[in-house]
C-alpha cells in the first residue's frame, strides 16, 4: 500500500513541499467548519441547523469565489521562443496563449480595481453580512459570517493558486515536452 502511494507520487511528481502545503490548507477548511459547527451549535435548538445549512452555503460560495481567483493568479506563463536562444531550446509550435493574455489582463484589472474600491469592498461585506445575520434571526452573527468569507476565500484562493502552480505547472511542462518530441520525429 504504501509503495502504491509513493509510486503515485513519483509518477505524478507530487514533492513533500506540495504535501505539506496542501495538508496545511486542508486542515485551515476543516478547523473552520468546526468552528462554524459549534457557532451553529451554540445557538438556540431550533435554529442551528438552519444556520449552519446558510453559513455553509456561505462559505462554499466563498471557497469558490477564492478558487477562480486563485486559478486566474496561478496559471503559469510559456516561454515563447527569442532570437539568441539555441536551437534545442526552441519551441517548434505556437502555443496557444489565449488564457494567459486573459490571466494577466484581468489580474491587472482586479487588483487595480480592488485597490481602488477597497473602501467599497469592506462597505459591500459588511452589508452582505448583515443581511445574511438578519436572514438567520441572529444579528450577532455579522462576525462569524465575515470571518467565514474572508478565511474560506482566503483557503480556496491558496488551495487553488498552489494546486495551479505546483501540479498544473508541472502537468503543462511535461505536455509541452511530449509536444516538441512529437513535431521533431516529423
Amino acid at each position: 500500500m504504501i509503495k502504491r502511494i509513493a509510486s503515485f507520487f513519483q509518477q505524478e511528481k507530487i514533492t513533500f513541499s506540495f504535501l505539506f502545503i496542501f495538508s496545511g490548507l486542508a486542515l485551515g477548511v476543516i478547523l473552520c467548519f468546526i468552528c462554524i459547527a459549534f457557532y451553529a451549535l451554540s445557538l438556540s435548538r431550533g435554529n442551528s441547523t438552519a444556520v449552519l445549512a446558510t453559513l455553509f452555503m456561505v462559505t462554499c460560495a466563498s471557497y469558490l469565489i477564492g478558487n477562480a481567483f486563485g486559478f486566474l493568479f496561478g496559471i503559469p506563463k510559456t516561454m515563447q521562443e527569442r532570437d539568441g536562444m539555441k536551437p534545442e531550446n526552441r519551441i517548434s509550435y505556437q502555443i496557444n496563449t489565449n488564457l494567459e493574455q486573459i490571466s494577466d489582463w484581468l489580474t491587472k484589472m482586479l487588483v487595480g480595481a480592488g485597490l481602488v474600491e477597497f473602501k467599497e469592498l469592506v462597505k459591500f461585506l459588511v452589508n452582505i453580512s448583515t443581511d445574511i445575520s438578519a436572514d438567520i434571526g441572529h444579528p450577532n452573527a455579522q462576525s462569524i459570517i465575515i470571518a467565514s468569507i474572508l478565511c474560506f476565500a482566503i483557503l480556496g484562493f491558496f488551495i487553488t493558486y498552489f494546486g495551479t502552480r505546483l501540479y498544473i505547472a508541472n502537468a503543462l511542462a511535461s505536455a509541452n515536452t511530449e509536444l516538441q518530441g512529437i513535431s521533431e520525429e516529423k
